[in-house]
């Protein structure tokens, strides 16, 4: 859809979700999936045939956003989503939708609408019970006039809802023959608490409330752990806010911010109103919330502990910097706000919560400012400057009422750590991210803080292990584990091992710590992580893949600085990566390494072996004037009568790119002459490498029938030398050969044979013509499996900055028009590297479903 076709002005927002979906999909899953299809497709209907436009959720699984530009319609929309919706049972009863309408401005920015007035539609909806459509007061002003004949609006009079700084009208809509209401909203006037109002509105965490409201429902102690600045406490509150009308006895919320004594419990107490009471203890289902817990983390991990063994149907929801450690306690570690890819722009871009976070808080500001699509660029970069921490986002968009979004990008670069808010109130140690950093810093021992500020060294993740070596001594991964604890130090992905990391205005602040010191620890970390990889090289590759994939983000910048301090030393260790670089996709960094070495010295004792690699790391980037270059000054360099096999390697070379080109007479008699010279010297590996390239020529130059005889020679070959590689590069090229003769059940069957082989010894040039061979076949019969063949090709190409030759393109070419023809999109991924084995299973199942050809 495009943004033109949105409408602009004032418009009514229309938002519908499942009542108690979170329990049916525990209980009641396939009946769910089905209940969800069925209610976004009657809504999708009934907004289209009424005028108005279905978006995405607004974060919720179950929910359905649309607007109106005619009230009346959505109105309509309403009232036949009930009647139609009802008719759908699960575990024996009629689905039970909640819907909210509300009318005002809203601000579009690709394809999505932003502003107060969607929260205030969204709290409307959560409002209303199942069966029930809720709408505002300003809705009203709009279908009063216009209602249909037997429609009424029952007055539920105001009700302060969650988030909403004032209370608002609420009106709901009666149906024909109905004369009293559903139910009372469910609003915060009808539940005991005194959860505390916030200023600004709650954006985004969807998926967060659900896992926190999950934990809760099975667990007494829930403890939201993070450093400083992650919004733990709005989490908390909005989740207590969720769950308030659930607990008979009501919510409790008490702030132990200037909390310094020892009786925790008479704090508590004392912020619920009962200070009087010296034996008062909570009664009955009752949820209390401990915010800022860690400011005397042993006193109330007692108090909690006690509380939860004296108070059966008491449940405790705590935010801390660091872990209660008592018995039951779950720890949820509350993540970043999702950021959006990086140079996103437009839809991708603002999806991700940290950007709708800015764009509201800077709407506080700016109210009426268009936001350009150069400003939502200068917005993704700073919320990824700032590494989706929720505090800094807020005080980047306070800046920015007062500075451009360029000017704040620029700034945040130099000077991230003096981020600091403009607005009065909060706790001092909340005001500005130094001083969250500063208050954690001064909590931890000074062992601890020595840790940390090691730590800071690290430009990407770590394992434990790695930050041993590091740091010396036995105790590092103890000191690892307590800042682990105490929310300074985050854990990063689900990897075996664990890897760890500092948020990026965490990690800036460690570095500040270490002061003049710093290049000296970086300088001590190059020599730990280089020693790291020269113990590895001495193992077999394929033993040492995973441990050179975790190392290699912290030996590339070694490698570059060694460069600088020893640019010989910096090309061995380059030359001795080769395999990784070229098996592991990190040919593009390879390649860049060794030309800058290259650059800085004039001779070297692997002189020609680096140029040879060059053409290699050229040559499988797509770079082919660059590795014919490479290949060539080499092999002028070399002298035929002394290193016969030297000269042979590069002639082989040089055909294999010289295939690829299309230069077809000159390739072959350069591979017939290294094929003769590889016999001469009983070289039998290389020698079945040259008949894999014979096969690739036969192909290449259209003689496909040729392709098949030779690559079965070539495949015996490799399969006696154990070049599993090359025999799977043979099996390809068969199967693509047999695929333009017409033998399609033959090619099928090589194909799928090579892709299992794959899966053991993977490589991306091999994977990009099973890739494009399996589009072939699976356009016809699985147009959607081929179109995430063409999507994992966009991925590789991104990922390791591969090119495709002009026959590749030109048969994805072909692929294309069959999808078009169909109506399938291609689809488009990110992220994935050669040694992802996602793609060779998928394709497996795909065309081993597939019917046989006739």
């Amino acid at each position: 859809m495009l943004s033109e076709a949105l409408p602009g002005g004032v418009l009514t927002f229309w938002m519908s979700d499942i009542e108690g979906s979170t329990a049916l999909w525990e209980s009641h899953r396939g009946a769910m999936v089905e209940a969800i299809q069925a209610h976004e497709a009657t809504v999708r209907r009934l907004v289209s045939d009424l005028g108005g436009h279905l978006l995405l959720s607004q974060g919720e699984g179950d929910s359905c956003f649309a607007v109106f530009a005619d009230p009346k319609a959505a109105l309509d929309a309403a009232l036949s989503a009930h009647r139609e919706l009802a008719a759908i049972v699960v575990d024996g009863r009629p689905l039970k939708v909640r819907i909210g309408l509300h009318a005002g401005f809203a601000d579009l920015i690709s394809h999505t609408y932003f502003g107060p007035e969607i929260n205030r539609t969204a709290r409307i909806r959560a409002a209303a019970c199942g069966g029930q459509t809720l709408i505002s007061e300003v809705a009203r002003q709009l279908v009063r006039d216009r209602l249909p004949a037997g429609i009424s609006l029952y007055d539920h009079g105001k009700h302060t809802l969650k988030d909403l700084l004032e209370p608002i009208g609420l009106f709901e809509v009666l149906g024909e023959g109905q004369s009293s209401p559903v139910a009372a909203p469910r609003s915060l006037d009808v539940v005991n608490h005194n959860l505390p109002t916030f200023l600004s509105s709650f954006i985004g965490r969807r998926a967060e409330q659900d896992e926190v409201i999950g934990l809760l429902h099975h667990h007494r102690l829930v403890t939201l752990a993070g450093t400083g600045g992650l919004g733990k406490s709005r989490l908390a509150s909005r989740v207590a806010a969720e769950l308030a009308d659930q607990f008979v006895e009501g919510v409790g919320y008490v702030d132990f911010g200037d909390f310094s004594g020892d009786d925790a419990l008479g704090e508590i107490r004392r912020q619920l109103g009962v200070a009087d009471q010296a034996h008062w203890l909570p009664r009955g289902e009752t949820l209390l919330l401990l915010d800022t817990c860690e400011v005397a983390v042993d006193a109330i991990a007692e108090t909690v502990a006690t509380l939860l063994r004296r108070c059966p149907e008491l449940r405790v929801l705590a935010t801390s910097r660091e872990w209660l450690r008592i018995e039951g306690e779950v720890v949820y570690d509350v993540p970043m706000l999702s950021l959006p890819p990086e140079g996103a722009t437009g839809e991708l871009a603002t999806l991700s919560d940290a950007v709708s976070l800015f764009v509201d808080r800077y709407r506080l500001r700016r109210p009426t400012e268009a936001i350009s699509a150069d400003a939502v660029g200068n917005i993704v970069k700073i919320v990824r400057l700032v590494d989706g921490i929720p505090l800094a986002i807020e005080q980047a968009a306070a800046q920015a009422a007062f500075r451009s979004l360029a000017e704040v990008e620029v700034d945040l670069r130099d000077h991230l750590r003096d981020l600091a808010g403009l607005e009065r109130g909060g706790t001092r140690r909340h005001r500005t991210i130094r001083a969250c950093l500063d208050w954690s810093l001064s909590s931890l021992t000074p062992e601890e803080q020595e840790t940390f500020t090691q730590l800071g060294v690290f430009r990407s993740p770590w394992t434990a292990e790695l930050a041993a070596h590091f740091i010396g001594g036995r105790m590092a991964k103890d000191r690892l584990s307590a800042l682990v604890s105490k929310s300074l130090v985050v854990r990063f992905g689900h990897t075996e091992p664990q890897t760890y990391r500092l948020l990026d205005p965490v990690a800036e602040f460690a570095r500040e710590q270490l002061g003049a010191h710093l290049a000296e620890m970086t300088q001590r970390l190059d020599g730990v992580v280089l020693g790291l990889v020269r113990e590895a090289l001495n193992r077999p590759i394929d033993e040492v893949m995973p441990e050179l994939n975790r190392l290699f983000p912290h030996a590339l910048p070694a490698l570059e600085r060694l460069l600088d301090a020893d640019p010989g030393a910096a090309l061995s260790l380059t030359y001795a990566l080769r395999y990784y670089c070229l098996r592991g996709g990190r040919v593009l960094e390879g390649r860049s390494l060794l030309e800058a070495g290259l650059r800085r010295v004039d001779h070297h004792p692997e002189w020609l072996s680096l140029w040879n690699l060059l053409g290699a790391f050229a040559f499988t980037h797509g770079d082919f004037p660059a590795a014919t270059s490479a290949w060539t000054k080499a092999l002028e360099l070399t002298d035929p009568a002394k290193e016969p096999l030297r000269a042979a390697d590069l002639q082989h070379n040089l055909a294999g790119l010289l295939i690829v080109r299309e230069d077809f007479a000159q390739a072959r008699g350069l591979l017939e002459a290294s094929i003769a010279q590889y016999e001469a010297l009983g070289e039998a590996s290389k020698l079945a490498m040259a008949h894999g390239t014979r096969t690739a020529w036969f192909y290449h130059s259209g003689d496909y029938a040729g392709c098949v005889r030779q690559g079965g020679d070539a495949f015996d070959r490799a399969e006696v030398i154990g070049l599993e590689a090359r025999a799977t590069l043979c099996l390809f090229l068969v199967a693509m050969a047999h695929f333009e003769l017409g033998n399609l059940n033959e090619s099928r069957q090589m194909l799928v044979t090579g892709l299992n082989r794959w899966t053991r010894v993977p490589d991306s040039g091999d994977l990009i013509l099973a890739l494009i061979l399996s589009a072939q076949h699976l356009v016809d019969e699985r147009p959607d499996a081929a179109a995430y063949s063409l999507g994992r090709i966009d991925a590789l190409m991104a990922t390791e900055s591969l090119k495709l030759s002009d026959a590749q393109l030109q048969q994805i070419e072909q692929v294309e028009a069959k999808l078009a023809s169909s109506g399938t999109r291609r689809r488009r991924s990110a992220g994935y590297r050669s040694s992802d084995l996602e793609a060779a299973r998928n394709l497996i199942e795909a065309l081993t479903t597939l019917p046989p050809s006739a």
